[in-house]
C-alpha cells in the first residue's frame, strides 16, 4: 500500500510534465531543476548531506527533474516544467494543486511561465515546501 501511495504522486509529476508540451525560451541559459537548487544548498536547506541526480527531459524542452538523496536514498524529487506561454503554466499548476489536495507528499509553484513540482519521498512536507520555496526564489 505505501508503495502505491507513493507511486500515484510520482505518476502525476511525471503525466503532467510530459504532458505540458513545453519549449524553453530562446536565448536564456539552459537551467536543469538541479541547478535552481543545488546540492550544497539543499544540504544546507535541510541539514545533512545530499547528493543530487538530474535528469533531462528529451519530450519537453527546457524541463527537468532532479533526484535528491541523502545517504544513498531518494528523499525529495523536483521538476522543472517550462511551458510555452504562462497561461499554460496557470492550467497545469491548477492541475497539479489538485493533486497535491489529496496527497500531502507533493506540491508545486508557479512563476510566470515556469511550473516547479516536488515529491517528498519519506512523507516530510516540510522539506518539500522549502525546496519548492528556494527553488521558485532561485528562479
Amino acid at each position: 500500500m505505501n508503495r502505491l501511495a507513493r507511486a500515484i504522486p510520482a505518476a502525476t509529476l511525471a503525466v503532467l510534465t510530459v504532458v505540458a508540451g513545453s519549449t524553453a525560451r530562446s536565448g536564456a541559459a539552459p537551467r536543469t531543476a538541479c541547478t535552481l537548487v543545488p546540492a550544497s544548498q539543499a544540504s544546507a536547506l535541510l541539514g545533512r548531506p545530499i547528493t543530487t541526480a538530474d535528469r533531462p527531459n528529451p519530450i519537453s524542452s527546457g524541463s527537468s527533474v532532479c533526484m535528491y538523496l541523502s545517504a544513498g536514498r531518494p528523499i525529495l524529487q523536483l521538476g522543472l516544467s517550462v511551458m510555452e506561454t504562462e497561461a499554460v503554466a496557470r492550467t497545469t499548476f491548477k492541475a497539479q494543486q489538485q493533486a497535491a489536495a489529496t496527497h500531502k507528499n507533493v506540491g508545486s509553484r508557479q512563476k510566470g511561465n515556469v511550473v516547479l513540482s516536488a515529491i517528498a519521498m519519506n512523507g516530510d512536507a516540510g522539506m518539500l515546501n522549502a525546496l519548492l520555496d528556494a527553488a521558485a526564489k532561485n528562479l
